[in-house]
């Protein structure tokens, strides 16, 4: 909508419209443009994937109160974190997926209120932990694998 070049979870050639998560949320385009009634006579898929090629889609999935998180998809309320998926009210984290309430964890998988962790699964109220699997307040450790 813009014209500037967006970062997307799209590629540049796809026939989708995308826009930028703020020109989405704007008041800079109308959705009742792209309103469209129902014809019996055509299949109701059909019709809905018509609709779907022409409704403009968010180029990442995020909320407002993100800062700094520009390379992120599917976070909220997150600050200075990168390359992070699916994460919630974290800080300084890098490369984790589902990733909540935690600071300054990096390559971890499912990791809530946890900090300073690296390389870790599956971990709950960890502290300062590398290399550990299925842990629940573990501090300072290493190499674990299911521990409390």
């Amino acid at each position: 909508m813009t014209g500037k070049e967006i970062i997307s979870i799209y590629a540049p050639d796809t026939s989708y419209k995308v826009y930028d998560w703020k020109a989405r949320y704007s008041d800079q385009w109308n959705p009742m443009e792209y309103g469209q009634t129902f014809d019996d006579t055509k299949s109701f898929f059909l019709q809905f994937h018509e609709l779907l090629k022409k409704v403009p889609r968010l180029s990442l999935y995020r909320d407002d109160m993100c800062h700094n998180c520009d390379y992120c998809n599917q976070i909220t309320a997150c600050k200075d974190c990168y390359l992070m998926i699916s994460g919630s009210e974290s800080e300084h984290c890098l490369y984790g997926k589902r990733i909540v309430n935690s600071e300054y964890c990096v390559d971890c998988l499912f990791g809530i209120k946890s900090k300073y962790c690296y390389q870790c699964i599956d971990i709950f109220e960890c502290y300062h932990c590398f290399f550990v699997q299925n842990a629940i307040n573990c501090s300072d450790s290493y190499f674990l694998y299911n521990c409390q």
